[in-house]
């Protein structure tokens, strides 16, 4: 799961293209990451559910979904991980409803980027955050959520042990699965957990994007321990 969020965040922001197997340019790096059957899609969209639950507790619906899809499963089967999950989680434990989104409210003179940055690691309004970078998709940036990742991403990084790392993990999931929503949700998350490390130590190297998750990781893992 670290391995995705590292990688496709990575592709993203340097701006890499690649080929895919099956001979399409994209920013992900396989052709299985950017077609999503209906069912997978739909999911990925669903907007009933909060980011945490039980108070700390990580939401991983989506990110099974994701890897259900990419092991080609039965739709029946996505569908079914997804009625079993959001009914009762293996922890035995339920997912908290999202509040009424019709319900949520936003001002442009009080919700901007001041704003947002103003809640980071706070554990506040996640869903408020969700509607403004929406928003910021749609009307600031065309409907392009690369914009929307090279706007926020970059000032986020150095929070990414919040929540276990989940932030950064759901975000490269919704990158991996091309869904903007899920994406949105991922930005939100990191924002809401934000949990600072020592930026300085911090590196973004062009290779990151075009050898593979593993070697992104190895990548990062031995810049820390140089530093």
């Amino acid at each position: 799961d670290l391995n995705i969020g590292f990688y496709s965040l990575n592709v993203i922001i340097l701006n890499k293209k690649q080929k895919t197997t099956c001979g399409h340019t994209t920013y992900h790096h396989t052709c299985i990451a950017i077609i999503m059957r209906s069912v997978a899609s739909t999911l990925l969209s669903n907007n009933s559910f909060f980011i945490e639950f039980q108070g700390y507790l990580s939401n991983h619906a989506k990110h099974a979904i994701v890897a259900l899809e990419r092991l080609n499963a039965k739709e029946s089967r996505v569908q079914h991980y997804w009625d079993e999950y959001t009914t009762l989680t293996p922890y035995g434990l339920t997912l908290k409803p999202s509040k009424p989104w019709k319900d949520i409210a936003l001002e442009p003179s009080v919700h901007n980027k001041e704003w947002f940055r103003s809640l980071r690691g706070k554990k506040e309004q996640w869903q408020e955050m969700c509607m403004y970078l929406e928003e910021e998709r749609i009307n600031r940036f065309g409907g392009s959520t690369n914009k929307l990742i090279k706007e926020y991403a970059p000032d986020l990084l150095g929070g990414i042990a919040g929540a276990l790392t989940h932030g950064i993990i759901h975000l490269g999931w919704g990158i991996d699965a091309s869904n903007d929503w899920m994406t949105v949700e991922g930005l939100a998350y990191l924002n809401f957990c934000y949990l600072g490390v020592d930026e300085s130590k911090l590196t973004v190297s062009g290779d990151d994007a075009t050898t593979g998750p593993m070697k992104a990781l190895e990548n990062v893992a031995r810049e820390f321990h140089i530093q």
